[in-house]
C-alpha cells in the first residue's frame, strides 16, 4: 500500500508539471485530470490504511483535507 500511495503521489506531481508546460487547452487538461485521478487514488490509499489501522485517524483526515484541497483545484482548472 505504502508503495502504491508513493507512486500516485508523485504522479500527481509529475503531471501537473507536465501539464503547466503544455501549449493547448486540451493537453493541459490531459496531464490535470490524470493528476486528478492519482489524487483520488491517493485518497482512497489513506482510507484503506485508516481501516487497516496502519494509520490513525486524525492523521487520515489531515491527508485527506489536502487531497480534497488538490482536487478542487484541479477540477477547477479542468472546468475552465
Amino acid at each position: 500500500m505504502i508503495d502504491q500511495l508513493r507512486r500516485a503521489a508523485i504522479s500527481v506531481s509529475l503531471n501537473i508539471a507536465e501539464g503547466s508546460g503544455k501549449n493547448t487547452n486540451s493537453q493541459q487538461y490531459h496531464c490535470y485530470s490524470i493528476a486528478r485521478a492519482e489524487d483520488m487514488e491517493c485518497a482512497a490509499v489513506m482510507d484503506i490504511l485508516e481501516c487497516m489501522r496502519i494509520l490513525d485517524a486524525k492523521s487520515a483526515e489531515q491527508a485527506k483535507e489536502l487531497l480534497e484541497n488538490v482536487v478542487a483545484i484541479l477540477s477547477a482548472v479542468c472546468n475552465k
